[in-house]
């Protein structure tokens, strides 16, 4: 999936943005998580853990938001603030789904 998103310098660019995978991929400098590749870990605490449907449902909402911000021509502070603030929330919540997906793999 790609998006447009703010460089160093401010200006708009297209690139990618994270999604879902046990093991993350390094492109273009960024981590990619990729929900569209089938992985059992993740799959399966799906299906059990409400926790964790509840960490990808509010990653996802926060990644739709992020690509809706992304898509103002000229944001105000207070988008730019939230935009900042959603960021730092979704890389929270990425590393609690990995930690879950790795206590799970430990356990089982």
């Amino acid at each position: 999936m790609r998006f447009i998103t703010r460089d160093k310098s401010l200006k708009w660019v297209k690139s990618d943005c994270f999604e879902f995978r046990q093991e993350s991929q390094i492109q273009g400098g960024k981590k990619i998580m990729d929900m569209t590749t089938t992985d059992p870990v993740r799959d399966e605490l799906i299906r059990e853990n409400q926790n964790f449907r509840e960490l990808v449902q509010k990653h996802q909402n926060y990644e739709k938001r992020l690509t809706e911000l992304a898509g103002l021509t000229y944001p105000n502070d207070d988008e730019l603030l939230e935009e900042s603030t959603i960021k730092k929330k979704k890389l929270l919540i990425k590393d609690e789904i990995y930690a879950l997906m790795q206590d799970y793999s430990k356990s089982h």
